[in-house]
């Protein structure tokens, strides 16, 4: 036997205040679960591992891809900064300040198409 405290959100060998006690198979099945995606809950008594939503993970692609674009705006951002000093082309047209303006334009329209 093992037991699960919803307070501490972990298992224990021995039973401590306010913990629920499960079996090994149960306690193996969630710790499947859990490695799967699931979250351990306690519903009504019972210790559950809930699994995302198809809805849910692709909310979780969507952050952590607005997240990266994120990142990729700060660090072209920066270059913009340094550019702004240097006033070569980068290309005999292009300025590196009106590249990099770009790249980010480009990148929020990612963002906004998310």
């Amino acid at each position: 036997m093992k037991y699960y405290n919803s307070n501490t959100k972990g298992f224990y060998e021995n039973q401590i205040d306010g913990s629920i006690e499960i079996t090994d198979e149960h306690h193996q099945e969630l710790l499947e679960k859990q490695s799967q995606g699931g979250t351990i809950q306690v519903v009504e008594g019972q210790v559950l591992c809930l699994m995302p939503t198809d809805e849910q993970i692709a909310q979780a692609q969507k952050n952590s891809n607005k997240s990266r674009l994120q990142s990729q705006i700060a660090e072209l951002d920066n270059r913009r900064i340094r550019a702004i000093a240097e006033p070569e082309l980068k290309d005999g047209e292009q300025t590196w300040l009106e590249y990099y303006t770009l790249q980010i334009q480009e990148l929020r329209t990612k963002i906004g198409e998310l």
